[in-house]
């Protein structure tokens, strides 16, 4: 029999997940109390954040990236934390409480505020208030970590260098280091990294701190969106 990953306790707009079901399907409870089964796609997309309780009011309409409204509805709806990157209700709404922190976190770790009629993730919504605009490209947190929202703290970059800047080995990682694996036919570890999405080969070593020593260096010297 199949076996699906836990979604217990993930969030979107009212609804949180009771249980997996089969067939791609979750169970949910709303914040008004019902229930309603949401396929798991149209959960983790954002597209059901009910159980049906809310009618949109007339004129609530879901706003375009690029409408000039989002960020004047931003700025008056929400307030920065510069030293911690938060984002604050100033407003009370359906679900905003003035001054509790805003939006939840979503199935990826980053945390989402629903405004606009749609969900925003938090980051983009901190750069959107500071310089008025959303950025041009993808937004990298510096340090690595997904909560930490200070301004001084995301940077634009382009895809490839977003990925430069993933600290962590892949959960599939048998030697749990980035760029490090056991070539276990020679018994060495071997450290490799892409440049330009092509794999270079770094060397053989016989210690796992050996080869993920070479595997920084690399690093320091091809990856300029991020450093160990």
């Amino acid at each position: 029999m199949r076996s699906y990953p836990s979604m217990e306790g993930m969030r979107q707009g009212m609804l949180s997940v009771v249980s997996r079901l089969p067939g791609s399907r979750v169970l949910c409870v709303c914040d008004c109390g019902n229930h309603r089964e949401v396929a798991v796609g149209h959960f983790n997309a954002g597209i059901a954040l009910s159980c049906g309780c809310i009618v949109p009011k007339k004129g609530d309409m879901k706003l375009a990236l690029d409408d000039p409204k989002l960020v004047d509805i931003a700025r008056d709806w929400l307030r920065q934390d510069e030293a911690t990157g938060q984002l604050f209700w100033k407003k009370k709404g359906r679900k905003a409480v003035i001054g509790a922190r805003a939006g939840t976190v979503g199935s990826h770790g980053y945390r989402q505020v629903y405004i606009g009629a749609r969900n925003h993730r938090e980051h983009r919504l901190c750069w959107l208030i500071h310089y008025g605009q959303w950025p041009k490209s993808e937004l990298d947190h510096v340090n690595g970590i997904k909560d930490d929202n200070r301004i001084c703290n995301l940077r634009e970059v382009t895809r490839a260098e977003n990925l430069q800047n993933i600290q962590k080995a892949s959960t599939r990682s048998k030697s749990g280091v980035r760029g490090v694996h056991l070539d276990s036919r020679r018994g060495c570890w071997v450290a490799e990294i892409r440049v330009e999405g092509k794999p270079q080969y770094l060397g053989s070593f016989e210690t796992k701190a050996e080869a993920a020593n070479a595997y920084r260096e690399a690093k320091s010297r091809f990856h300029i969106g991020g450093d160990l």
